[in-house]
C-alpha cells in the first residue's frame, strides 16, 4: 500500500482564494497524474499554472510525482498514513525538510542516526564514523530523536588528497556513478555502517574525470558544517520498542 503522497497546493492557501472570490469556486481537485497524456505533461502544467494565475482559484494536485509536484505548486504538503507531515514551498521543502521520512521520500541526501548529545543550545549526533554538531532549527525542541542529513548537492566530492585534520570530511570507495540527464548520483561506501549519496554536475565530473569515478574509485567527501539540517527522527519515534 501506498504510505505517502504529494499533495501540490498551487495558490497559497484556501482562504485566501475564498476571500478574494467568495462566490466563486475556490477549490479543485486534479486527483491524477498526467501520464496518460504523452509528451504534453509539460503542456497541461502550465495550463493548471495559468488557470490558477488567472482565476485566483485555488488547485490541489495529488501526485506521487515529486517534479510534476514542484512544477505546478506555490506549496507542497507531504502526506503520511493519511497526516500532513510538512507543508512547505518546493524550495523549502528539498532545502530543509523537517522530518526524517520527509527526507527519505524526496531523496534529500544522506540520513545519519546516532547518539543524540546535547551541549546547551547545541545538539550532536554522533555515528561511529562521522558526527554532525549544531544548532537545532527553532521548530525543533530537541526532546524527540534527531538525525543529520547531509544533502546530496552539499556533499562535495573530490580526489584522493590527504585528509590531513580536516574534521568535515571523509574518505571512501565508489560503488555507484549514474547519470539521470541532470545530474551524475555517486553513492560512496564509507564503511559497512554508512553510505553517503551525493549529486555531482556535469562541469564537476569532467573536472575531476569521470575515469575517477567508476566504481572502486577511491575519492573523498566534504562539507561545510552550516549545510547539514538536523531532523526530527519520526523512523526511531514510531519503531516498536524491544522485547
Amino acid at each position: 500500500m501506498l504510505k505517502a503522497i504529494l499533495l501540490a497546493a498551487v495558490t497559497a492557501t484556501v482562504v485566501a482564494a475564498q476571500d478574494q472570490a467568495p462566490n466563486r469556486r475556490a477549490v479543485t481537485i486534479v486527483a491524477r497524474d498526467f501520464q496518460f497524456i504523452p509528451n504534453r505533461i509539460e503542456v497541461v502544467q502550465d495550463e493548471l499554472v495559468r488557470i490558477k494565475q488567472s482565476t485566483g482559484t485555488t488547485l490541489i494536485h495529488v501526485t506521487h510525482d515529486q517534479e510534476e509536484a514542484c512544477a505546478i505548486a506555490d506549496r507542497i504538503a507531504v502526506m503520511r498514513d493519511g497526516l500532513i507531515v510538512q507543508v512547505d514551498t518546493p524550495e523549502a521543502l528539498y532545502r530543509a525538510p523537517r522530518d526524517a521520512y520527509v527526507a527519505s521520500f524526496i531523496d534529500a541526501g544522506t540520513i545519519i542516526r546516532g547518539r543524540n548529545i546535547r551541549h546547551g543550545a547545541l545538539i550532536e549526533v554522533s555515528h561511529p564514523d562521522i558526527g554532525f554538531t549544531g544548532r537545532l532549527p527553532p521548530y525543533l525542541d530537541g526532546a524527540q530523536p534527531i538525525a543529520a542529513l547531509l544533502p546530496r548537492n552539499q556533499a562535495k566530492v573530490s580526489l584522493p588528497a590527504g585528509l590531513g585534520n580536516r574534521q568535515h570530511a571523509l574518505r571512501g570507495i565508489v560503488e555507484r556513478l549514474v547519470f539521470t540527464g541532470s545530474v551524475f548520483n555517486i553513492n560512496v561506501r564509507v564503511s559497512e555502517r554508512l553510505e553517503v549519496r551525493a549529486a555531482l554536475t556535469m562541469e564537476e565530473v569532467a573536472t575531476l574525470g569521470e575515469e575517477n569515478l567508476r566504481p572502486g574509485s577511491v575519492v573523498e567527501l566534504h562539507w561545510r558544517p552550516e549545510d547539514i539540517v538536523f531532523l526530527a527522527d519520526s523512523e526511531v519515534a514510531r519503531a516498536p520498542s524491544s522485547p
